[in-house]
């Protein structure tokens, strides 16, 4: 815990991952003095009280330039793998041509590798993330240009 009243950037972002990996859509956390409520809304989960939602949307890293276009956004928080293991080639690499449902890359929660796939065909213009980094909900992955 950072401060009282205020929960740990690290502990919501487990929780939001947990959360991401289960049907759940409702989801309330007690401990101690700290409460917190997710809610499942649009396939996007978030904290209910708007103080946590501002510490969320400031930690989440923001595009240079306010391009979006093409961008591949992780949908929830975790790890990224770029590789189906250590010792095997990338899913993708700059310069590729991807198809819809191609797989970019894992995003491990709670032991649980969910596979995140393009919903785009183009080609790989930018990987944004390193494997094995900590990624947030909505951070920028990939940039991908129409073919």
């Amino acid at each position: 815990m950072t401060r009282k009243g205020s929960m740990d950037l690290d502990k919501l972002n487990a929780l939001m991952a947990w959360m991401s990996a289960t049907p759940l859509s409702e989801l309330e956390w007690s401990e101690g003095d700290e409460h917190i409520k997710l809610v499942r809304a649009n396939g996007v989960i978030a904290p209910v009280s708007p103080h946590l939602a501002e510490v969320v949307d400031s930690a989440a890293p923001q595009v240079v330039g306010g391009d979006t276009a093409g961008l591949v956004e992780a949908p929830f928080f975790g790890i990224v793998h770029l590789a189906p293991s250590p010792d095997a080639p990338a899913y993708v690499e700059v310069g590729r041509t991807i198809a819809v449902g191609d797989t970019l890359c894992t995003i491990e929660a709670m032991k649980t590798f969910n596979a995140v796939s393009g919903e785009q065909g183009g080609v790989v213009k930018e990987i944004l993330v390193k494997s094995g980094e900590q990624v947030s909900l909505g951070q920028p992955l990939f940039r991908i240009s129409a073919s």
